[in-house]
């Protein structure tokens, strides 16, 4: 049942809290023909020591090694070539201020799903749980987040020649 106007049940205002301490930005990362791809999205986010968001990503891929869903322990590997139709995915450090000599495989907080097409036009995809080979140049648009300090450098358009 509802209420006549003025009565004491009227809707309260929202409050939206913003958290001024984190600082984003929008990057353009160009991976070239060789690399693995999630080896070089988790070093952008370990070189600028930050949390890196992948909004979309195109390219041709050699190899992909994917996460099983119905098997938690069962991983497979796809040999291509394949068109990669779309990545997205996160990376969230841990270490702000440490960047780590090396990279693991598989590192502990992070997921990207990533869709794939052959010559035949069917699309198939899923979680990566390993490498994912470039074949040719791959183009990952992504953003950075950063908790208390601002980003070095202005470079909105990275290329990262070696990883």
């Amino acid at each position: 049942m509802d209420k006549p106007q003025g009565s004491m049940n009227k809707p309260k205002p929202i409050k939206i809290e913003e958290d001024t301490n984190t600082t984003m930005k929008q990057i353009l990362i160009k991976i070239p023909a060789g690399n693995d791809v999630v080896e070089s999205i988790v070093n952008v986010a370990l070189h600028h020591q930050a949390n890196i968001t992948v909004l979309k990503g195109s390219g041709l891929i050699s190899d992909i090694t994917f996460h099983n869903p119905v098997s938690q322990a069962y991983v497979f590997t796809l040999h291509g070539p394949f068109q990669m139709t779309s990545i997205s995915g996160e990376y969230v450090n841990t270490n702000y201020g440490y960047v780590p000599s090396g990279l693991t495989d598989e590192p502990t907080y992070s997921s990207f799903s990533i869709f794939l097409t052959r010559g035949d036009g069917k699309v198939f995809g899923g979680v990566v749980q390993g490498k994912v080979k470039a074949a040719g140049d791959i183009l990952i648009t992504a953003t950075l987040s950063n908790k208390s300090k601002s980003f070095r450098g202005g470079h909105h358009h990275l290329k990262y020649s070696r990883i």
